[in-house]
């Protein structure tokens, strides 16, 4: 995770949960490959609230399961004085449908 977006901080993000990447039926079909960077938005209780794409990988079935997926990480929340805060981070996501 890239926190370059974020707010000082005493304790960065950390991913609690993150299910599986699965590559698009459609993303299969063509054998598709690529990188997506999202954006997202972590509130203080560690929910992704928004997520934005930052860099396509050119396909647009697989940046749509980037942010998707994104959607339902879960996170420790970053923390300024022993308090969590609201933050943003930057997830780079490798797709291989082949």
């Amino acid at each position: 995770l890239d926190a370059a977006y974020s707010q000082a901080f005493d304790t960065p993000p950390r991913v609690e949960h993150q299910p599986p990447l699965d590559c698009p039926r459609s993303a299969q079909a063509i054998g598709a490959t690529g990188q997506v960077t999202v954006k997202a938005f972590i509130a203080e209780d560690g929910r992704v609230t928004e997520t934005i794409l930052h860099t396509s990988s050119g396909v647009d079935a697989l940046d749509g399961a980037a942010l998707a997926a994104v959607r339902e990480w879960r996170f420790q929340p970053a923390k300024r004085d022993g308090a969590p805060v609201a933050t943003q981070v930057l997830i780079p996501l490798r797709f291989d449908c082949r």
